[in-house]
């Protein structure tokens, strides 16, 4: 998994000059409502945990290593909160 992992994140490094990348930090107690993805994006979770609720109620959890992709540009979007009580750091490559 950690192999499949690494050669998805060298894609995506290698994308990063053709698409639009943003590296985040979120405070500790981050927690967000139901929002919609601004844009199709990848989100790569470099640490932390946090855990993602759709509109739907299907809840996952996400931790520092994984990748998302975000495609619900429209309709009631997802709930995001932090689990890991720390600073996380994430970078976001739109499609």
């Amino acid at each position: 998994m950690y192999l499949l992992q690494t050669t998805v994140l060298w894609d995506l490094y290698q994308c990063r000059l053709k698409r639009r990348h943003i590296f985040r930090e979120n405070k500790a107690d981050f927690d967000r409502d139901f929002h919609n993805a601004p844009t199709r994006q990848f989100i790569i979770l470099l640490d932390g945990e946090i855990e993602i609720t759709t509109s739907l109620g299907a809840v996952r959890r996400f931790r520092g290593g994984e990748i998302l992709l975000e495609e619900d540009t429209i309709g009631a979007g997802h709930k995001t909160e932090n689990i890991v009580q720390c600073i996380r750091k994430s970078l976001f490559i739109t499609l």
